[in-house]
């Protein structure tokens, strides 16, 4: 469209287009809508851009988290292995989630679980998870 309203405005064009009332500020007009959605379209990729970029950052940031609570987890196991309350309460036998919301609510109540309890608190701690582990992955929750 942009090079159609372009060369509408060539002299022995527009003076056809005039017969039927197109006028070059319509023209003008036009061209400059189109000027303004190229600029939209520009914006618009560069957004997707960041938000790319912003995703990449989140994904990479959750899989650091797994990485430490995939460790913790298996660890947990060792220590808590016959302990039901403890299995059940850190949801250690439960299948790891992989969907966001279900997996942050099983990371969070890992944690949770453990701080709450003195007893948790004692037992991960023979194996170094620890408050000073369980804030490092913490602090990468939202």
């Amino acid at each position: 469209m942009k090079i159609a309203f372009s060369n509408a405005k060539q002299p022995e064009i527009l003076a056809e287009l005039t017969t039927v009332g197109v006028t070059e500020a319509q023209l003008d007009g036009y061209l400059s809508d189109i000027a303004n959605l190229e600029q939209l379209s520009q914006q618009q990729i560069q957004e997707y851009g960041e938000q790319y970029a912003e995703t990449d950052k989140f994904n990479l940031k959750k899989a650091e988290i797994d990485q430490i609570y995939a460790r913790h987890r298996n660890l947990a196991k060792i220590v808590f292995k016959e302990d039901r309350q403890a299995n059940s309460t850190m949801g250690i036998t439960a299948g790891r989630k992989q969907a966001y919301a279900a997996w942050y609510q099983q990371v969070s109540n890992f944690y949770a679980q453990i701080a709450a309890n003195p007893d948790f608190k004692t037992k991960a701690a023979t194996v170094n998870i620890d408050d000073t582990a369980r804030r490092r992955c913490r602090k990468f929750l939202p």
